[in-house]
């Protein structure tokens, strides 16, 4: 039975969405979950809620209306993918602009599903992962980078700095690989107040950030967004943030570190590599103009 998503059946609907994405993301999920804007169904199978799926009313940080879709996978193959994709048709039947979801790019049945129902793939960007060893040696790694780029770093917090945060991303983004607007206030917004920042500054003030949060996993965290302002590029800046994440990381107990780089990013994707991260798990970015109830093959 499919049904409108209720308020009990939010924590199962965050688990069943989580399943799609490359990060941990069930904080985003729930805050979409419980948006006044967000419409969101529900199948039901036994009493058990075992398929998601929601339709945003406001642009998230890609500047597209968000959407997701999961079904549990002991019970994929009976159309109930098909039923809520038909669903949400529905509910976006009379909203206009671009709808858009991220697919961790490990479930190739899920991309061909996502297309079918309307949406076409806009970007790949490539997982990373590094094992985390002692935050001291990873901590002067950092000292170091930062002292050859002119810059020195300092922690804090979402909640202390969230200003601070968007103003350095503002311009760290530009230039960068991105076919949408960025909304990084609701961004900003909607990471927790505990979300950790690593700033590098100089003379002339912020160089760049690094925004980084733990991964679900116990150990385990993410970086979600790592910038260079344009006056300070091409001066090791970004080495020595991304450096000073692991550091911070492990010092808070981390033993890996995850992140993801658009295909398109081809200095990033050099840094990732030059700092010891090996490939992992990476995510589809999809668009479409309208949601369609794909046939079943």
């Amino acid at each position: 039975m499919i049904q409108p998503c209720r308020e009990r059946d939010i924590p199962e609907a965050v688990l069943l969405l989580e399943l799609t994405s490359a990060a941990d993301g069930r904080f985003r999920w729930r805050r979409a979950l419980e948006d006044p804007g967000t419409r969101a169904v529900v199948a039901v199978d036994g009493g058990r809620v075992v398929g998601a799926g929601l339709v945003g009313t406001v642009p998230d940080f890609r500047g597209q209306s968000p959407i997701g879709l999961a079904v549990a996978p002991e019970v994929r193959g009976r159309g109930i993918g098909t039923a809520l994709a038909g669903e949400l048709a529905a509910l976006a039947s009379g909203q206009s602009g671009i709808f858009a979801m991220t697919l961790r790019d490990d479930l190739p049945g899920g991309l061909r599903f996502a297309e079918r129902a309307g949406l076409a793939v806009v970007n790949h960007c490539t997982g990373w992962t590094i094992r985390l060893a002692d935050p001291q040696a990873l901590r002067a790694a950092a000292g170091e980078a930062a002292a050859r780029s002119g810059v020195r770093l300092d922690e804090t917090t979402m909640g202390e700095s969230r200003d601070r945060f968007v103003a350095a991303a503002a311009d760290s983004v530009a230039g960068m690989p991105t076919d949408t607007p960025i909304d990084l206030e609701r961004f900003a917004a909607g990471m927790p107040d505990e979300t950790v920042l690593l700033f590098a500054s100089d003379a002339g003030g912020t160089a760049g950030v690094c925004l980084i949060r733990p991964d679900g996993e116990a150990g385990g965290w993410h970086t979600s967004y790592t910038g260079v302002v344009t006056r300070c590029r091409r001066r090791g800046v970004a080495r020595a943030l991304k450096l000073a994440s692991f550091a911070a990381a492990a010092a808070r107990g981390g033993t890996a570190m995850h992140g993801e780089n658009d295909d398109r990013n081809a200095p990033m994707l050099a840094l990732s590599a030059a700092v010891g991260m090996r490939r992992g798990l990476g995510y589809w970015a999809l668009a479409g103009e309208r949601i369609t109830a794909p046939r079943r093959s």
